[in-house]
């Protein structure tokens, strides 16, 4: 699970908190989802990030954006939060988004928030060559950190993919899909282990993404969730 919490608006001033708490399997015995390593922020004024170095480790995630208006004279404020899959079977991760942003159009807004996925690659030795033809969602696959351009008639940024993209929970088809392929993960003697081990699966970059500007006042709690569970049939060959 990965929670967004805008803790406080006040003035021109934003706070928001991404973390989780256990993550969600489909089936323990065949998937595994966590930490890739130490979450990271650039260009936040004030802003932090918490999280385990450990690739076995839960993903559990603290983000501060810090100061999000004008007064943080960035052109971009980017946090990159690596993520560890692993699995003996077919697979897919998908992502979904709880909770409600402010009725003001110019407060803050899920479109306002850059959100993509890159660098999927492999942790070692012990992950399948197949894993590699796994499909990333296209509508996802950016850096929106580097891709953000302004709206000409709001004067907003806008990303390739937000988490206005991304679907709600608790409804059908709620969920959007950002990942699907065949098995992750090897172990001695070609047994399949999806078992958190530092070689045995593949890990991608969630990116977050906000460009400083001006917004009105708001306070807002969102959740998102990351989801790993069986795919579809996908051979490994």
């Amino acid at each position: 699970m990965f929670k967004v919490r805008a803790l406080l608006g006040v003035g021109l001033v934003f706070a928001f908190i991404f973390g989780s708490g256990h993550l969600i399997h489909a089936d323990p015995r065949k998937h595994d989802i966590g930490s890739a390593g130490p979450p990271t922020i650039t260009g936040s004024l004030g802003g932090s990030v918490t999280g385990s170095a450990s690739v076995l480790s839960d993903l559990v995630v603290t983000v501060n954006f810090g100061e999000m208006t004008p007064i943080n004279t960035n052109d971009i404020i980017k946090v990159v939060v690596p993520i560890s899959i692993r699995s003996t079977n077919e697979y897919e991760v998908t992502v979904s988004i709880a909770g409600t942003v402010g009725a003001d159009p110019n407060a803050v807004q899920l479109s306002d928030i850059g959100f993509g996925i890159q660098n999927f690659r492999s942790l070692g030795g012990n992950t399948t060559p197949c894993s590699a033809n796994s499909v990333i969602n296209p509508s996802f696959y950016n850096d929106p950190a580097t891709s953000v351009t302004i709206n000409p008639a709001t004067g907003r940024a806008q990303y390739p993919s937000s988490l206005a993209n991304v679907g709600g929970s608790g409804v059908p088809g709620g969920s959007t899909l950002l990942i699907n392929g065949p098995v992750l993960s090897i172990f001695q003697g070609g047994v399949g282990n999806w078992r958190r081990q530092t070689d045995n699966g593949r890990t991608f970059d969630a990116v977050l993404a906000v460009k400083p500007q001006f917004f009105t006042p708001s306070t807002f709690t969102l959740t998102l969730t990351f989801r790993m569970s069986a795919g579809p049939n996908f051979p490994c060959v």
